[in-house]
C-alpha cells in the first residue's frame, strides 16, 4: 500500500521515537555523555557545537517526539481543508528542531538560535488564518518573547567575555547571568508579568497549540531553569522572585479558568497554572519532580487539546464550553479521552500528575515558606479542581444551547492518535520513573496531610455552588478575574498605545518638526530664500545702476543740448 505524505511524516517520527525511547532506558544506567566539535576559534572564543546525552535531555526530547508525530497524524484529519497543509507542516518541523536543538545542545549560541526558531515558528504559526485577531494575539506573542530574547543576548555577551558559549560552564555565583536566564524564562513561559500572551496564543489551529502547550514552546522557559537551577538555588533573592510569580501565575490562572467559557482558553489557562506549580517546585530546588510533571504534563496536555479540537471540529468550529454537552452521546471515545486527561490535569489519585503534585505539596512542608506563600498553594490546587469539575460537568451536563446540526467522529486519524496518546498518558509516566529517580522521603503530620482534603472537599462544594447558582460573582469582581487581573489590559493595549502616542509626538516633534527645520528640508528652505534674497539684490543693484546710468546719460545730454 502505498503511503501518503503524512503517513511518511508519522512514520519518521515514530522510527525517532523508537530510537530515542531507546537511548532513554540506555541513559538511565549509564553517566551522562558529551560529544563537541569544534567549529571554529575567534581570539579568545571557541566555537563548538555540544551534544549532551543525559537521561533528562533524552526523555525529553523523546517525549517531544511521541507528541509531534501523534500531532502531525491527527493534523491529517483536523487540517485536511487547507490549502497551504504543507506549509503547515514544515512550520511544525521547523518548531519541533529548534525545540530539540535547545534541549540536545547546551550552548548559549545554539539555545540563542532554538529559542529565536520557537518565537519565529510560534508567530507564523498564530498568525496562519490571517486576520484580525489571529494578528493581534501574533503581535502579542511575539513583542512578549522578544522581552525575553532581549535578556537571553545579554546573558550571550556576558557568556562570550568569559570566552566559553557552555552552559555547563557556569558557576554558581552568576548572578547576573542567573537573573538574565530567570527573566528570558518567565517571558517564555507565561509567568506573571508576562502572562497575557499565552491565552492569545489559541488563535492557531489547534494541533499547534496541543504542541505548543504541552511539550515545546512555554516549557522551554521552564526547562532552561531546570539546566540551570543550580545557579538560581545560590542566590536567595532570586529564588524568591520566582517563587512569588509563580504563586501569583497559580492562583491568577486558575481563577480566570473558573470564569472562562471558551473550552480552548480554559485549557490554555490550565497550562498557565501547571507551569507555575514546575516553577515554583524549581524555586524550591525540587528539580527531579519538576521535571516529571513537566514531562506528565506535556503528554495529558497534549491529549487534552486533541480532544478539544475534535470538540470544536464535530460543533462546527464553536469553542462554548456550554454547547458541548452533547459530545458524550456523539462521540463516547473522545469523552472518555478527554475524562481521562482532564482527571491527570487535577491530580486524581493513581494517575501520573498525582504523584509529582503531591510529593511538590508535600515537599512544600519542609521549607519555612510562612502563611501566604502556602494558602496561595493551597488557593490554586483548589482552583485547578473547580476547573476540572467544571469541564467535567459541561462535557456530562445539559444539552441546551447544542446546534441541532454537528459532524461525527469517525475517522481513523482521530481514533489512532487519541489511542496513542491515552496509552502514553498512562504508562509512559511508569517509564520515566525508572529512568528519573523520585526518592522523595517527605513526613508530614496529620493535619498537613489533612489539609489537601479540607481544599478538595472546599473545591467541590462551591463547583456545586456555582453549577446550582446560589453563588454569582458581582460584575467588576468577574471583570476583574476574568481579565487576568487586567494584565491583559496593562500588557496589551496602554502599552502599546503609550508606546505609540510617544512615538506620535516624536514624530511630529522631531521628524516633522525640528528636523524639518534644522535637517535638510529647512537648510533647503533656507538656502533658497538667501539665494532668492541675493538675487533680489543682484536684481536691484544692476537696476540701480541702469537706471542712475540712463538718468546721468541723460542729465548729459539735457546739459549739452542746453550749452551747446
Amino acid at each position: 500500500m502505498k503511503l501518503s505524505p503524512p503517513m511518511y511524516k508519522f512514520w519518521l517520527f515514530m522510527m525517532m521515537f523508537l530510537i530515542m525511547g531507546q537511548l532513554c532506558l540506555l541513559m538511565g544506567a549509564v553517566s551522562p555523555v558529551i560529544f563537541e566539535w569544534e567549529i571554529t576559534q575567534l581570539v579568545s572564543c571557541n566555537f563548538v557545537f555540544p551534544l549532551l546525552f543525559d537521561t533528562y535531555s533524552v526523555v525529553f526530547l523523546t517525549v517531544v517526539i511521541i507528541i509531534s508525530s501523534w500531532v502531525s497524524f491527527y493534523s491529517n484529519t483536523y487540517m485536511s481543508g487547507e490549502i497551504f497543509i504543507s506549509r503547515f507542516i514544515w512550520l511544525v518541523f521547523f518548531f519541533v528542531l529548534s525545540m530539540s536543538l535547545l534541549i540536545m545542545v547546551p550552548s548559549a549560541w545554539a539555545v540563542m538560535l532554538g529559542w529565536d526558531g520557537l518565537g519565529l515558528t510560534s508567530f507564523l504559526l498564530v498568525i496562519y488564518y490571517q486576520n484580525k485577531s489571529s494578528l493581534s494575539a501574533g503581535m502579542i506573542t511575539a513583542l512578549t518573547n522578544r522581552l525575553g530574547d532581549i535578556f537571553l543576548l545579554i546573558n550571550f555577551s556576558l557568556l562570550s567575555g568569559g570566552g566559553q558559549w557552555g552552559f555547563y560552564y557556569i558557576t554558581a555565583g552568576c548572578y547576573g547571568l542567573a537573573l538574565c536566564i530567570s527573566v528570558a524564562a518567565i517571558t517564555k513561559s507565561a509567568q506573571l508579568p508576562f502572562s497575557s500572551w499565552l491565552p492569545a496564543a489559541m488563535a492557531a489551529p489547534t494541533p499547534v497549540s496541543a504542541l505548543v502547550h504541552s511539550s515545546t514552546l512555554v516549557t522551554a522557559g521552564v526547562f532552561l531553569l531546570f539546566r540551570l537551577v543550580h545557579i538560581i538555588e545560590s542566590s536567595e533573592l532570586l529564588k524568591y522572585f520566582l517563587m512569588y510569580s509563580s504563586m501569583c501565575t497559580l492562583v491568577m490562572a486558575g481563577g480566570c479558568a473558573v470564569v472562562e467559557n471558551d473550552i480552548k482558553k480554559v485549557v490554555a489557562l490550565s497550562t498557565l497554572s501547571q507551569l507555575s506549580m514546575m516553577v515554583f517546585s524549581l524555586s524550591l530546588g525540587l528539580s527531579d519532580l519538576a521535571f516529571f510533571h513537566m514531562v506528565v504534563h506535556a503528554l495529558f496536555k497534549a491529549l487534552l487539546f486533541m480532544c478539544v479540537g475534535i470538540f470544536i471540529y464535530m460543533n462546527g468550529g464553536k469553542q462554548d464550553m456550554r454547547s458541548i454537552g452533547v459530545m458524550w452521546s456523539q462521540a463516547p471515545s473522545v469523552v472518555a479521552c478527554f475524562s481521562v486527561s482532564n482527571f491527570a490535569l487535577c491530580g486524581l489519585p493513581f494517575m501520573g500528575a498525582f504523584y509529582s503534585k503531591d510529593l511538590i505539596i508535600e515537599s512544600m512542608y519542609t521549607f519555612n515558606l510562612g502563611v501566604l506563600p502556602m494558602m496561595m498553594i493551597y488557593i490554586g490546587t483548589g482552583l485547578t479542581l473547580v476547573y476540572t469539575l467544571r469541564l467535567y460537568f459541561a462535557m456530562w451536563g445539559s444539552t441546551e444551547g447544542t446546534p441541532l446540526t454537528g459532524m461525527r467522529c469517525e475517522n481513523t486519524y482521530f481514533g489512532g492518535a487519541e489511542f496513542a496518546m491515552v496509552m502514553s498518558v498512562l504508562f509512559c509516566p511508569f517509564v520515566v520513573q525508572l529512568c528519573v529517580s523520585l526518592e522523595e522521603n517527605v513526613f508530614v503530620n496529620y493535619y498537613e496531610k489533612n489539609m489537601m482534603w479540607m481544599v478538595l472537599i472546599t473545591s467541590f462544594l462551591f463547583i456545586v455552588l456555582v453549577k446550582k447558582r446560589e453563588l454569582v460573582l458581582p460584575y467588576k469582581l468577574y471583570h476583574y478575574i476574568s481579565g487576568m487581573w487586567f494584565f491583559q489590559k496593562i500588557s496589551a493595549q496602554p502599552l502599546s498605545s503609550q508606546v505609540l502616542n510617544t512615538s506620535g509626538k516624536l514624530l511630529m516633534s522631531l521628524d516633522h518638526g525640528w528636523n524639518e527645520i534644522i535637517g535638510g528640508r529647512g537648510a533647503y528652505k533656507l538656502f533658497k530664500m538667501m539665494m532668492i534674497m541675493n538675487q533680489e539684490f543682484q536684481w536691484n543693484l544692476m537696476t540701480t545702476k541702469i537706471l542712475s546710468g540712463l538718468m546721468f546719460i541723460s542729465c548729459f545730454l539735457v546739459w549739452f543740448l542746453w550749452f551747446v
